[in-house]
């Protein structure tokens, strides 16, 4: 990569096998990733300023999860049974809707706050939590997300879209699934450290929960020994819910990365900053982008 020592921004993710020479560039000024998370990125990036692509995703994601949970209620998997058969079933197979359930949504950023809105047009109530009480449009509510153990009894559908930090890895713990109903369903767009994969499938294995929506896992791929491969109440994805599959997300990426070009060029605050050049590592992360 013959220009990659002198260039002034760098689009897209770095290969590994450069990421030791990026603070050597002495004319870098921004690394923008095509991504929303950017946990690690810590360990090469102190000069430049990092910008992630939050605000991309989030139509592409709350559509992911507004279809799988409908595919549960609506029994989509029995019907493709019956039509894989040639059967004209008219079996009358009990469903659900959307219409006044509970949906507790983690995290209240551009994932979260475009679910909740679009949640409350099929008739939810929708509650938010983060680390820091804000206002929100889509919301019913936002709480702290120390307080999730007194909303998920009443949850009908718990919705992670956190990213991954120290704060939340390995939040989600069994105590948890034990306070949700049994009815409820169990989302997970953020990271797949959220949660351990070896409680997923004992929680499944117990029936505790009626279904589970995964699209992000701790471990990807998901090793094919998993038991939640064979549960037949779990939706599972390989990571392609907030994915650039959607011409829509592309032309959305493309146009931040049009802005903070021209802001590179007119010496103006970069859009979706996420570090602070020349802080120590322990600094980097702690701008609140949820």
């Amino acid at each position: 990569m013959p220009y990659f020592s002198k260039a002034s921004a760098i689009i897209g993710i770095i290969p590994e096998s450069l990421r030791e020479q990026i603070d050597s560039i002495e004319s870098l000024e921004l690394v923008q990733l095509p991504s929303a998370g950017y946990e690690g990125w810590n360990r090469w990036i102190h000069k430049a300023v990092l910008c992630n692509s939050s605000g991309t995703f989030g139509f592409t994601i709350a559509e992911y999860v507004i279809q799988a949970i409908l595919s549960i209620y609506w029994e989509a998997d029995q019907y493709k049974s019956f039509q894989a058969q040639n059967q004209w079933n008219t079996t009358r197979i009990p469903i659900e809707t959307l219409r006044y359930k509970n949906a507790l949504i983690l995290g209240v950023g551009d994932v979260g706050s475009t679910l909740a809105s679009r949640l409350k047009a099929f008739g939810c109530r929708t509650i938010g939590l983060r680390k820091k009480k804000v206002e929100k449009e889509g919301f019913d509510r936002i709480d702290q997300l120390v307080n999730i153990r007194t909303y998920l009894p009443e949850a009908d559908l718990v919705i992670n879209c956190l990213p991954s930090n120290t704060d939340t890895d390995d939040f989600f713990q069994a105590e948890m699934f034990d306070l949700m109903p049994s009815h409820a369903i169990f989302v997970n767009v953020g990271r797949g450290k959220f949660v351990k994969t070896s409680l997923l499938e004992e929680v499944m294995r117990k029936q505790k929960i009626r279904a589970m929506v995964l699209d992000v896992f701790e471990e990807e791929p998901l090793p094919p020994h998993s038991s939640l491969w064979n549960e037949k109440s779990v939706y599972i994805t390989p990571h392609i819910s907030g994915g650039y599959a959607s011409r829509y997300t592309k032309d959305l990426f493309a146009k931040l990365v049009e802005t903070n070009l021209k802001n590179l060029v007119e010496h103006k605050p970069f859009k979706n900053q996420v570090n602070r050049p020349g802080f120590n590592e322990g600094e980097f992360g702690k701008l609140d982008t949820r």
